[in-house]
């Protein structure tokens, strides 16, 4: 019976972590996940230039990037994700497959943008300043 109940517990704790990856960030972050069938896509390799080279704005807007390949998925940290958890996203925010597709969600958790394109990073911040959330971020980083 013991042992019935320790392989519960970590199934259901496996479960539980896999679900809460993306969930650790609401209202803490806003999350960018790139889909891309592996990094030599060259939508790819170009919205990861883009990226890297506005780093700063990115962590101003608290943005935290995952990218999900057909081979391996890995989170913000540099942490490879299980296949299960990128399947699971994968089938929850790229239904069609496409061999290239960009996410934005909020901070509440929220679809933002959507896109099977290469997002210009004035497109994105413009969009992300816009958001009521952000302006008030703004306001209060202008008042310290």
């Amino acid at each position: 019976m013991r042992s019935f109940l320790v392989i519960f517990f970590l199934i259901f704790s496996y479960s539980t972590s896999m679900a809460q990856s993306l969930k650790q960030h609401q209202w803490k972050d806003r999350i960018i996940l790139i889909f891309a069938e592996s990094t030599a896509h060259p939508l790819y390799q170009e919205q990861q230039k883009l990226l890297q080279s506005n780093e700063i704005e990115l962590k101003d807007r608290d943005l935290v990037v995952y990218r999900l390949f057909k081979q391996k998925a890995i989170e913000p940290g540099g942490e490879v994700m299980t296949r299960k958890w990128a399947d699971q996203v994968t089938k929850k925010y790229n239904r069609a497959k496409k061999p290239f597709f960009f996410v934005l969600l909020g901070k509440d958790g929220g679809m933002k943008l959507l896109s099977d394109e290469v997002v210009a990073m004035q497109q994105l911040f413009g969009l992300i300043d816009s958001m009521p959330m952000r302006r008030a971020e703004m306001k209060e980083k202008g008042n310290k």
